[in-house]
């Protein structure tokens, strides 16, 4: 693995950016930017007011984005991976793969499952946030982002946060039923 590279100044002015990946480090996840002396605490910016902020890619692994307001923000490359998503404003937002959440909207399964029989599992699992039973493990059998082809994980990360913080349309009126975990 590479070693962490600085903190690039477009999210160095975020106080709890360093702080959260002292937290990621402390639970033995290795974050793409090092956080140096930083004091290890877990990213709460729930509420925040991220209105265009750029946090390209930024480490959000279990960020809790809840309520935040991310409009306009830019996420390009962002890690999203178990990030909390529920209720946050990602109006305009780019997404981490370049596309915004009106495109993920009508079509969230684009990239992640190109065959038509995949596409039908998915949808028949629609509404499920396990691993063992959520629309990514019905499609493909995933069981976990590490099961994911490594070319895919940002689209399945993305996927997951949008699809568990309730930002995906349910296809046929499903019910959202609980976390995955």
């Amino acid at each position: 693995m590479n070693a962490p590279t600085p903190i690039p100044d477009h999210v160095a002015g975020y106080a709890w950016y360093a702080s959260h990946l002292a937290w990621l480090r402390q639970r033995g996840i290795d974050p793409h930017h090092d956080p140096g002396d930083a004091e290890a605490k877990r990213a709460d910016p729930t509420e925040a007011y991220l209105y265009r902020a750029s946090l390209r890619r930024a480490d959000l692994r279990e960020a809790d984005l809840s309520e935040a307001n991310l409009r306009e923000a830019n996420l390009r490359g962002a890690n999203l991976r178990e990030a909390n998503l529920r209720e946050a404003d990602l109006r305009g937002a780019v997404l981490p793969d370049g596309r915004s959440l009106s495109e993920w909207q009508a079509d969230p399964l684009a990239g992640l499952c190109t065959e038509p029989e995949a596409v039908e599992r998915a949808r028949a699992a629609w509404g499920a946030h396990t691993w063992r039973d959520c629309p990514m493990h019905a499609a493909h059998g995933w069981t976990s982002l590490g099961d994911a082809p490594e070319d895919k994980r940002v689209l399945v990360a993305t996927f997951v946060a949008l699809f568990d913080g309730e930002h995906l349309p349910a296809p046929g009126g499903a019910a959202h039923r609980h976390e995955h975990s």
